[in-house]
């Protein structure tokens, strides 16, 4: 003879006798799933947990079926050329109460079901019929999709997909693009791998999404037959600010070279990131500098606006970037300078301490009079910058003293000056950097 009881506890489990009485008989059936002979304790805030979760999932799925998705958009251009190349297709819940959801906050309820596939589905077609409409407008652009794994192993994924490519005949496979996480596609390789070649061969690539936050080989990654690789928009994000993420940046660069795949940065929020990003070897990014994410009726107006920076298509390659980190950094940080300069003077009543750097203590005047002067200072440049240098500081500190003494128009005028010098500052490195043989 054996027993399988099940038992809960009030108040732990503050419900009604009819409840408890469920509760019990719910905890009795898995005790028997677990080998009978034994009793469970109902718990009652995995209950609860276990609720939210199927309300939320519940939720989500009638958002499927009603078509409350919806597709944003995000530039990805070539910053040397002055190109725009593409589109990531970005997911959004436009929520009735909540307004416009990301998918951080509705994914990871779904992920391990099929409800992720069906949606994937959707978001295919979506983007299929955005593409169409941009052709008819006049804009050809190629599209980067994210795929969740369970949608992308699955054995109707490729039939699928060239079931929707017959479908639009006029749309050219190599205009799509799927993205993958690199944690997410370690998980099965050999399926993945498979799965990429196979679409290989009807022309639509793949590309490794937030590359260098996971924990791949080289080995891993050798057999991985994307095209593309993305680094983490993290890494891009503090690589002025952090050495370190620098050097990750500068390496995913390095490795996407050696074995001949496209790179991508995400996180581009400033012109310094792009030009830094150009110096090292990376022409095409993304990131809320360039645009911010917009539905599809958008991205035509903005193509069409969209203006290249000029600073971006004089941008250098560094012969030996890892070397030239240092002076990367350190012309970052001039340029924040200047630029703290004038929002300063063009703060009358602003009362914030403000740095005020003399040349030999800013982080370029360190780099200028050592590692800079060992590599650099045999070239004629390198005494015209630290003349052009000695005058950014002199010139900055004469304006921040009209500020200060109240002459403020006087010191506004003067910012003119102030930028006129730090573009022949730019130039001259630029100049520099460039030098081979070094």
């Amino acid at each position: 003879i054996s027993a399988s009881i099940g038992v809960t506890i009030y108040p732990d489990d503050p419900v009604d006798p009819d409840t408890l009485l469920r509760h019990a008989d719910q905890a009795m059936y898995i005790a028997k799933q677990n080998g009978k002979n034994r009793y469970h304790l109902f718990d009652a805030e995995q209950d609860s947990r276990a609720r939210v979760h199927r309300e939320a999932f519940e939720r989500i799925a009638r958002a499927v079926y009603d078509k409350e998705f919806i597709l944003y958009y995000q530039p990805l251009v070539n910053m040397r050329l002055g190109r725009v190349v593409g589109v990531e297709a970005l997911l959004r819940w436009r929520h009735p109460e909540k307004g416009i959801l990301s998918p951080s906050e509705f994914l990871p309820a779904i992920e391990n079901s099929d409800l992720v596939v069906t949606l994937g589905q959707q978001v295919i077609e979506d983007a299929v019929h955005q593409l169409k409409k941009w052709k008819d407008q006049g804009i050809d652009l190629s599209v980067s999709i994210n795929i969740a794994p369970r949608h992308l192993v699955r054995e109707d994924f490729i039939e699928n997909l060239v079931r929707i490519l017959q479908r639009h005949k006029y749309l050219a496979p190599d205009k799509i693009e799927f993205e993958i996480l690199e944690t997410s596609a370690l998980d099965d390789l050999a399926r993945v791998s498979y799965v990429i070649d196979r679409c290989s061969e009807i022309g639509v690539s793949f590309a490794l999404d937030d590359f260098g936050t996971g924990y791949s080989s080289l080995t891993y990654f050798k057999q991985l037959p994307v095209e593309a690789l993305k680094i983490d928009q993290s890494f891009v994000r503090d690589m002025l600010l952090d050495p370190e993420d620098m050097a990750i940046v500068e390496g995913v660069i390095s490795i996407a070279e050696v074995f001949h795949r496209k790179v991508v940065a995400e996180g581009v929020e400033s012109m310094e990131h792009g030009i830094t990003l150009l110096n090292l070897g990376c022409e095409l990014a993304q990131g809320y500098y360039i645009a911010m994410p917009m539905p599809g009726d958008e991205i035509t107006t903005w193509v069409m606006n969209w203006r290249p920076l000029m600073e971006w298509s004089n941008a250098t390659r560094l012969s030996r970037p890892l070397d030239d980190l240092p002076l990367i950094i350190a012309d970052y940080d001039h340029r924040k300078w200047v630029e703290e300069v004038e929002f300063r003077i063009r703060q009358p009543m602003h009362s914030g301490l403000f740095n005020r750097l003399d040349m030999v203590n800013c982080r370029f005047g360190k780099w200028f009079a050592g590692a800079g002067k060992r590599r650099y200072g045999k070239f004629i440049e390198y005494k015209e910058i630290d003349q052009v240098h000695q005058e950014i500081h002199s010139c900055g500190e004469t304006l921040l003293k009209l500020h200060d003494s109240g002459r403020i128009e006087e010191a506004i005028h003067g910012l003119t000056g102030l930028h006129e010098l730090k573009g022949r500052l730019l130039q001259l490195l630029s100049v520099i950097a460039s030098k081979k043989n070094l």
